[in-house]
């Protein structure tokens, strides 16, 4: 009988296990915002602005209709940019300026 060295051995199960493993690709969550409103008014509408943006007509509406004492969740698509809450006179009722979006951020709006 053939007697098969350890190193041989070794490396030939560390080969197998090696073509048995998948390719592994971390993903990256996206980044979400959590909205909520405690200023006893329905926010009429949220608004994101890119920071680059000189002016409102590239602002993205992320939300409409958020009640007093909800909440929501948005996916957001710029990692730099200005939110903000408005009410139905269209007043600003919350204002977050330069966010840099890290993969969750909470905006709790008095």
């Amino acid at each position: 009988m053939t007697k098969i060295s350890p190193i041989l051995l070794s490396g030939f199960c560390l080969f197998f296990i090696a073509s048995c493993a998948e390719p592994y690709s971390p993903t990256v969550k996206a980044p979400e915002l959590t909205v909520v409103n405690s200023t006893g008014e329905t926010i009429d509408r949220i608004v994101e602005r890119s920071c680059d943006a000189n002016d409102d007509s590239n602002d993205r509406i992320l939300a409409r209709e958020l009640k007093t004492g909800r909440s929501l969740v948005i996916p957001l698509a710029v990692t730099c940019s200005n939110l903000e809450a408005f009410n139905k006179e269209g007043r600003v009722v919350g204002r977050q300026a330069e966010v840099s979006t890290p993969p969750d951020l909470y905006w709790q709006i008095y």
